[in-house]
């Protein structure tokens, strides 16, 4: 349960054998390639990769083209692998050796051809949205032309300024002016003028800033032309339903070039390790990253598939800094779950995983309070565990969310929580003797302040000071010896002998003693190093004021987000339960039955809905905040080994 030990390790291969050692390294997931300073590359590798990524590129392609016209799942099996496909490792391999050629070349000229139909589509569509406002001009459009003596002007000016453009049009001579149609915003009109009042007729249209018309090459009369653009409109779009039915039967093949594409994910893959990697005309030589466990196997599994290979330990690189892997058992393994939303350890950090485990689990568990939907969220879990077809990711995230509900459950009992129902409710599970639900400790309105505030706070502070100890440990690792001391131990002396002070008012003097102490460290310990004296004094006496006292005061009071939304999922519940019964019991009971069942499901569903969630997101920031504050820098960089990682093919093994 920590960050695992890496070595960085060579091998020199016949470079004919090259492909058959990543593939082997693919398929155990152990290794990851580091680059190499080149002495002399294949010449024919750069193509050969760039012909991989043109290839992907066009499968992935028809792969987006050709899905929305796939059959629909039918299955809820179907519905929820989504665009991935059932197959196994061999139909990967095999699937890249068939020539998808043609089905690409056809889906690129279907393409080109909507692409071409939708902008015709789209000038058809403006043209007779244009026509629409001048059927009344019942003339052929090729007759509206100009002529020696006078000039025709088609278009619109702003409708509110109609009145006043037509006075001053009819106080020109020579002009017709004739009003085809109205909108909200514009007049659309014909004006005819004779050459000798063109000039003025041309400065008032400008003055009402007159937005002109093209009717094109267009001939016939306005109806004629909204009758032919809609014809070519049908034509159009009876094409597409045939390019759309060519689709269909093409996306028969996309289960299958699904595969092809992450076969050639794969070689991909294979050809970028060999591109970062040394070698002559004969020989391969890679350097990367292993497990020092799976470093002792790794000659072996190589040498099994062919002789002409060597493996050997090298030197990092000076400022290398080697990958970081975590390794966990299973129960705490679904937990990096909540690490990973916050980033990698730094390789020479503590893998925090093992200790925030718990403390994730008890405070969702404090969230939610009630043993009802815990009992729900464990039945369902362990339900989709079963049914579900998930990848690894998804399957940690459903058994962290499983050991929520398992403490959902035993914070519920602990609370007294069912479905936020009452004691007279459930008499069942009621203790005679006690006057509250088997295993009750706590009564969430009585106990409130100071039991439930107290459980709360306390498990904070251990939260905290975990966090602090783990901070000791980190410098320790990094042989910051003094930082370990002055820092985080001073820390812990300083709180320790504040509760002395508290607690054992008899041996204050000691503890005072000690508190200055501490104090004392701290301020020399987080005061800058570079600085004079006096610098590094007033830089630690501010670090021990607001990052020290005021962190702690703020940090342990963010944990009494615990009992508040604990409380709130309760009220709520019985909040819902009351409107639920009241409402019921308003109505006769054929109708107030169904009312009320409806209004539990709805208030309860929702409840759980939203309290999950903030379980979840407010568990986690105590991690990231409190908790990680205090020792966590992070930075490190995930261990990213050849592998056989897919984006569609779904396998029951968890390739």
């Amino acid at each position: 349960m920590a960050v695992v030990e890496m070595k960085k390790m060579a091998i020199l291969v016949a470079q004919d054998d090259t492909e058959k050692i990543l593939a082997q390294l693919q398929k155990h997931g152990i290794f990851e390639v580091s680059k190499n300073v080149k002495t002399e590359s294949p010449s024919v590798l750069p193509k050969e990769l760039a012909s991989t990524e043109s290839r992907l590129a066009d499968i992935d392609f028809v792969i987006r083209f050709l899905t929305p016209f796939a059959k629909q799942p039918q299955s809820f099996r179907e519905k929820v692998l989504g665009e991935m496909v059932e197959g196994n490792i061999s139909e990967v391999e095999n699937a890249d050796a068939k020539d998808f050629s043609e089905l690409i070349e056809t889906c690129s000229l279907l393409e080109e051809e909507e692409n071409r139909i939708h902008a015709k589509q789209s000038k058809l569509s403006a043209f007779l949205k244009l026509l629409s406002y001048w059927k009344r001009l019942d003339i052929p459009l090729q007759t509206l032309r100009s002529t020696h003596k006078t000039q025709i002007f088609l278009g619109s000016v702003d409708t509110k300024e109609f009145p006043d453009f037509s006075q001053e049009i009819a106080d020109t001579e020579y002009t017709y002016l004739k009003a085809v149609s109205h909108s909200t915003r514009s007049t659309f009109f014909f004006l005819l003028t004779h050459e000798s009042s063109v000039v003025t007729v041309k400065q008032t249209l400008e003055n009402y800033r007159f937005t002109p018309v093209d009717f094109g090459k267009a001939l016939g009369t306005v109806s004629e032309e909204i009758r032919e653009v809609k014809q070519n409109q049908e034509s159009l779009e009876s094409r597409l339903q045939e390019i759309e039915l060519q689709k269909r039967e093409l996306a028969k093949n996309v289960r299958e070039i699904k595969l092809a594409a992450d076969s050639l994910l794969w070689k991909r893959q294979k050809k970028e390790a060999i591109e970062i990697s040394s070698g002559t005309k004969s020989t391969t030589y890679i350097t990367g990253w292993v497990s020092a466990r799976d470093a002792a196997t790794l000659s072996q599994e190589l040498f099994a598939i062919t002789p002409y290979v060597e493996v050997f330990e090298v030197e990092a690189e000076e400022g290398e800094v080697p990958p970081v892997q975590l390794k966990n058992n299973a129960v705490v393994k679904p937990f990096e779950s909540v690490l990973n939303l916050f980033g990698t350890p730094a390789y020479s950090e503590v893998d925090p995983t093992p200790f925030l485990a718990p403390f994730f689990a008890i405070f969702f568990g404090f969230c939610l309070t009630d043993a009802g939907y815990g009992i729900l969220m464990t039945v369902t879990l362990l339900i989709a565990l079963k049914v579900l077809p998930t990848t690894k990711q998804m399957h940690q995230m459903l058994v962290l969310l499983l050991f929520g509900g398992v403490s959902t459950i035993i914070m519920g009992i602990l609370f007294g929580g069912y479905f936020g129902m009452t004691q007279e409710q459930l008499p069942f599970l009621v203790n005679e003797a006690t006057g509250k639900f088997y295993g009750q400790i706590f009564d969430p309105v009585k106990d409130l302040m100071p039991k439930i505030a107290a459980l709360a706070f306390g498990l904070g502070f251990l939260h905290i000071i975990l966090g602090v100890i783990l901070g000791f440990v980190n410098k320790i690792r990094n042989k910051d010896t003094v930082g370990a001391l002055l820092i985080h131990f001073m820390e812990l002396v300083l709180v320790g002998s504040v509760a002395g002070i508290v607690l054992l008012p008899s041996l204050s003097k000691v503890f005072f003693g000690t508190l200055l102490i501490a104090c004392a460290g701290i301020i020399w310990g987080t005061g800058p190093k570079d600085s004079h004296v006096f610098g590094r004094i007033a830089f630690g006496f501010l670090e021990l004021f607001m990052g020290v006292i005021v962190g702690w005061v703020a940090n342990l009071l963010s944990y009494s987000r615990l009992f508040s939304l604990g409380l709130a999922t309760g009220v709520i519940a019985l909040a819902f339960n009351s409107i639920a019964s009241t409402l019921g019991g308003m109505m006769p009971a054929l109708i107030g039955i169904p009312v009320m069942i409806l209004l539990i499901l709805f208030g309860h569903s929702l409840n759980i809905g939203l309290n999950l969630l903030g379980a979840f997101v407010h568990s986690g920031r105590l991690q990231f905040v409190e908790f990680f504050g205090k020792f966590l820098e992070g930075g490190g960089r995930k261990f990213s080994p050849l592998s056989r990682k897919t984006t569609y093919l779904y396998d029951s093994r968890h390739l």
